[in-house]
Formats: structure tokens, C-alpha cells, sequence
């Protein structure tokens, strides 16, 4: 009696696992290597800053109308920092060849 298609085991390959993988390390990478890419700097602070979404301008309010500084450095901190990834990201993005070096 030959198999039967629900007895068979099928493992798809991982390509999407690896190609995200190397997706994140590159823009890792472009994330240390790049001063343009710096979330400390005032450049990016700024325009991360003036780019923020409602729910990001609501979260900063609350933090400054409580007079809690720490966790509004911390929001301003991430905002910066997202800011900054999705600029790599797009650039990795637009350089796919980069994911094959």
C-alpha cells in the first residue's frame, strides 16, 4: 500500500526565516555604522520629534502633564530611536543586493 498525502511530512525551507534574519543584521550594522543613523544626535531628535503621530504626541503630553520625567525621556528615547530604524530599514529595503554580500 504506497503512502497516502496525509502520511507524508513537509518541511518548508526556512529562506524567510533566514533572509529576516540577515534583513535585521543588516540594518543593525547600519545602525552602528552609520552617523546619519545616530538617535542621539540633535538632528534626529528633532525631526523625529516634528514627524510625531497623535498617539505619540498623546503619550509625550501625559508624560510631561504627570511631571514624569523619566518615562517621558524613555518615550522621546524610542521615538528617536524608531524614527532612525525605519530610515535603515528603508534604506535595506531599497538596497536588497546588501542582503547578499
Amino acid at each position: 500500500m504506497g503512502m497516502s498525502k496525509h502520511d507524508a511530512y513537509y518541511e518548508p525551507e526556512d529562506i524567510y526565516d533566514d533572509d529576516g534574519a540577515r534583513f535585521n543584521a543588516v540594518v543593525s550594522e547600519l545602525l552602528l555604522s552609520e552617523k546619519d543613523l545616530d538617535s542621539s544626535s540633535q538632528s534626529n531628535f528633532s525631526d523625529a520629534i516634528s514627524n510625531l503621530t497623535d498617539a505619540d504626541w498623546a503619550g509625550v503630553k501625559d508624560f510631561i502633564d504627570q511631571k514624569d520625567w523619566a518615562k517621558l525621556g524613555l518615550k522621546l528615547q524610542t521615538i528617536v530611536y524608531k524614527y532612525v530604524e525605519d530610515m535603515a530599514i528603508e534604506r535595506v529595503t531599497n538596497h536588497p543586493e546588501w542582503l547578499y554580500d
